[in-house]
Formats: structure tokens, C-alpha cells, sequence
């Protein structure tokens, strides 16, 4: 599972007062959180939901269908790991790839060094 998709960042969210939905199985799950600004509201799923296979993703999906619905969210943003989109799930979902993303590279700095400490 991604950082962004773990119970710190939901707690982080929560302490925003933003709302966050979390559902799941063994097979799938995810981390949904509630966006609310001017526009229309969203549910994003930054690196989620995770799936085991394609069938799991599909669940998953219809689960965040009626997540959306029940909170008056005009779209979903979601970022599935584990499993790859198939065309037919882009017919049947009518998904929209978008530019922007998560950044594909990172970079992490260990703090904990002294800063006394070169590398």
C-alpha cells in the first residue's frame, strides 16, 4: 500500500476536517477522500484503490460509483495500483486519462543524519 493511501495520511485529512472514506476487502481497498472547494466536489484516491486482478478492480470501482453518488460528488480521481486498466474497463467506466498525476519521481532525505555529516 502507497503512504498516501495509509491511516497517517487519512488522520492527516481528518485533522484538515476533510471527510474520508475507507472500504475494502482482502482483495481490494482504498482510501477515498472527500475534496470540496469552488468547483464541484470530488472524491481522489491518490494511488488507489488497490486490486488483486481485474475482476477486484471492477468492484472496487462500483464501490466508489456509489460512494460518489451518496456524497454528491461530481467525479472520481483515482490512481489504481496493482492492476493495469483495461480497455474494456475504460468503455464500461467511462474513464478519462488525465495529465497531471502524482510525480513519478520522488526523492527522499533521510533527516535523521547529523547535519554535521556529509554524504
Amino acid at each position: 500500500m502507497h503512504f498516501l493511501q495509509s491511516t497517517a495520511w487519512e488522520s492527516f485529512h481528518q485533522n484538515l476536517g476533510n471527510s474520508t472514506f475507507r472500504r475494502g476487502s482482502e482483495e481490494w481497498g482504498y482510501l477515498a477522500i472527500l475534496e470540496k472547494s469552488t468547483l464541484p466536489k470530488r472524491l481522489y484516491l491518490p494511488y488507489g484503490p488497490t486490486a488483486s486482478d481485474v475482476r477486484t478492480l471492477g468492484v472496487a470501482i462500483d464501490s466508489l460509483h456509489a460512494l460518489a453518488k451518496s456524497q454528491d460528488a461530481t467525479f472520481i480521481r483515482l490512481q489504481p495500483t496493482g492492476v493495469e486498466i483495461t480497455d474494456r474497463m475504460i468503455k464500461k467506466y467511462d474513464l478519462r486519462e488525465v495529465d497531471y498525476s502524482q510525480p513519478s519521481i520522488t526523492w527522499r532525505l533521510d533527516l535523521t543524519q547529523d547535519k554535521d555529516d556529509k554524504i
